[in-house]
């Protein structure tokens, strides 16, 4: 048997990447449609570890389907992990997943800036929408 070693598959761009360098998973998931997250079971080996990477080939047999902790991870998605879990964005879905990541960190912006003075309760709940 030959190994074939698939080397030819988009990959994110430094850009694309910086835009998850300080998105929580939690944050990300939203973003990208409630999607991707790995099983819970993953935990981080120690509190305030961050992975952030693409994926990259792995050995199989032609037309094998990588899967990790219930998620399919195909070449050059993006992997993301912090202390809140690991979540996968598919290659295909980065673009439109880093816009709406945009938005709500945005918006996370203006609730948390509503919070500098005093708060009423209906922001302290809107707050909590984000945990």
């Amino acid at each position: 048997m030959t190994t074939v070693i698939n080397t030819d598959f988009p990959r994110p761009n430094a850009d694309q990447l910086a835009a998850f360098k300080t998105a929580s998973t939690a944050l990300i998931y939203q973003a990208v449609g409630q999607r991707g997250a790995l099983n819970s079971a993953i935990k981080p080996l120690r509190s305030g570890f961050r992975l952030l990477g693409a994926a990259f080939t792995a050995a199989g047999f032609p037309g094998d389907n990588l899967t990790v902790a219930g998620v399919e991870i195909s070449p050059g998605d993006v992997i993301v992990g912090d202390d809140d879990g690991v979540i996968a964005i598919p290659y295909a879905l980065l673009d439109d997943t880093i816009a709406r990541l945009r938005q709500l960190q945005e918006e996370k912006t203006r609730l948390l800036h509503r919070f500098s003075s005093t708060a009423p309760p209906e922001d302290w709940q809107a707050l909590k929408a984000w945990e």
